[in-house]
């Protein structure tokens, strides 16, 4: 490992805007841990009502602190709160679930690698389950949830975490469980952290390998990984431009909350829908989340972003709501 990344993680510092923010999740996490103390009375699992787990509106649910009030301790954009009522659809497997997060005794693989893909939308790199282990064990779990991410950080840091695969696992590397890949890679980047870095907290590190690698840049040259078949809907691959992303909203337009579709058109917004409360929608449709910007649309001209994949690190406040299909088709995937 060059003393010259070292130095300059050490070396890092965090924005005062940033900072504010993380600080603020970081109170969050702390309130999280007493609400939902379930680490410690796991029991009370079984007495938690629907609403306490999600409810569209309510700020002081179970998921909402899970993907809103601490984002900022790692950012786990689903598609536009659309997958959470399908825990509730499936209440006693999501209570089951969660009791095997909480448990000790149970290691990391098989935490991640229980029968989240029961509950539609939690399947696939299993982002939700990661999050929701995050949040009660963060001194065990970097705030890193994206397989790929996780794969980029430990090559940018110069880990052989696929040696490891053997060591721990005793086979390849690619024939590693979504869960296995996570204990692995996880595992090593806080050895490096612990060994090389035991004066620099969590959050400093994950903050400078995001401002300081441009990921998706990075993924894309292992195209293995980003270029996925997707046979199982009649897609050979995952989306590279945007008519197959077209494609995929109208095949999925109804799951998604979009019963009708009113229009398609070449200009802005590229859909309008009637939603669920029989109301019109605009919807603007982009391979990445990022090419919303890029192409120059003005957020107020839509209500919904759909992508491939949500590769925004800092949503902008403004931002119309961004549904990824990568996540809802998730357990299509892997």
């Amino acid at each position: 490992m060059s003393n010259d990344i070292i130095s300059k993680i050490r070396n890092h510092t965090i924005e005062a805007g940033d900072l504010t923010k993380l600080n603020e999740s970081v109170k969050n996490l702390k309130k999280f841990q007493e609400k939902f103390n379930f680490r410690i009375f796991s029991k009370q699992i079984d007495e938690i009502n629907p609403d306490e787990i999600y409810k569209k509106g309510k700020d002081d649910c179970f998921f909402h602190w899970i993907e809103f009030k601490t984002k900022y301790l790692g950012a786990i954009f689903t598609y536009g709160g659309k997958v959470y009522p399908n825990a509730l659809i499936h209440i006693d497997t999501f209570k089951k679930l969660l009791k095997i997060i909480v448990n000790p005794d149970i290691d990391i693989k098989n935490k991640i690698d229980a029968e989240w893909q029961n509950i539609k939308g939690f399947g696939g790199d299993k982002l939700i389950a990661k999050k929701i282990l995050y949040c009660y064990y963060p001194k065990d779990i970097l705030p890193i949830f994206k397989t790929d991410h996780l794969e980029t950080f430990a090559r940018k840091l110069n880990i052989e975490f696929e040696k490891k695969s053997f060591d721990l696992f005793g086979k390849n590397y690619l024939e590693l469980t979504v869960g296995e890949k996570f204990e692995l890679l996880n595992g090593q980047l806080k050895n490096f952290k612990n060994e090389q870095l035991a004066d620099i907290d969590d959050n400093t590190l994950c903050h400078y390998l995001y401002q300081n690698t441009d990921v998706a840049t990075v993924a894309n040259t292992f195209t293995q990984r980003e270029i996925q078949p997707l046979n199982k809907i009649a897609l050979l691959f995952s989306p590279q431009y945007e008519q197959e992303v077209v494609y995929l909203f109208s095949r999925f337009h109804q799951d998604l909350g979009f019963p009708y579709i009113k229009i398609f058109q070449t200009a802005f917004p590229d859909v309008i829908v009637i939603d669920e409360k029989r109301k019109e929608a605009r919807i603007e449709l982009e391979v990445l989340a990022s090419d919303f910007k890029n192409h120059g649309h003005n957020p107020d001209g839509c209500d919904y972003i759909i992508c491939w994949e949500n590769d925004l690190i800092d949503i902008p406040s403004n931002y119309p709501e961004i549904i990824s299909l990568k996540e809802y088709l998730s357990d299509f995937i892997l």
